[in-house]
């Protein structure tokens, strides 16, 4: 095998000025994460997390709430049961 086609079987990508291999790892605002996150990966600002169980609300990974995940501000909530209103309540009494 020559050179030039081991280097066409890599692929690759940039990610804060490095060059990474986007199968293997993710890049999560200019920061390369060494393995992906999870089924379903994801980034909240530089942090990996696995989408499938949780969600990213402003900025701040939570757990996952319910049927119809939903953030307000920082905060996750069940958008099935819940308003944003009702989960802000609800922080304030914790």
């Amino acid at each position: 095998m020559t050179t030039e086609s081991r280097q066409r079987r890599f692929i690759s990508a940039r990610c804060g000025g490095k060059t990474y291999n986007p199968t293997f790892r993710m890049c999560c605002g200019g920061t390369i994460k060494s393995v992906r996150s999870g089924i379903k990966p994801a980034c909240c600002g530089t942090q990996a997390y696995d989408g499938n169980f949780r969600i990213c609300c402003g900025g701040t990974v939570q757990f996952r709430s319910g049927i119809r995940p939903a953030c307000c501000g920082t905060q996750a909530y069940d958008g099935n049961f819940e308003s944003a209103v009702v989960a802000l309540y609800n922080l304030g009494r914790e």
